[in-house]
């Protein structure tokens, strides 16, 4: 691997821990330096999740994490960007129930 695909690899896995940590503590502002106006999510029955309704349920208490893990993190250079891609584990609770998965 070239030593620029090298740092962008190590750049994108930093944001990656950054992004967790800023989720465990419900980190509004720090998630929000993290994620684009067209960032989603696909939730655990495979419904798309805009950032918008994401950050409705953490600011209003509903959702929680405890935990939150990448697995499988994939990096992918392109001549003007990088891509990557992981698997999410998380431990959390949404209006009291407990999710882990």
């Amino acid at each position: 691997m070239p030593d620029e695909d090298r740092r962008a690899e190590e750049e994108l896995l930093k944001l990656e821990k950054a992004f967790a940590k800023a989720i465990v503590k419900n980190d509004l502002e720090g998630i929000g330096r993290l994620v684009t106006d067209d960032w989603i999510i696909i939730d655990p029955n495979g419904e798309i999740v805009d950032w918008a309704r994401f950050f409705e349920v953490i600011k209003s208490g509903a959702l929680t994490h405890d935990m939150m893990e990448s697995e499988d993190f994939r990096v992918r250079v392109w001549p003007s960007f990088a891509e990557a891609t992981a698997g999410w584990r998380q431990r959390s609770g949404y209006r009291g129930d407990p999710h882990e998965g």
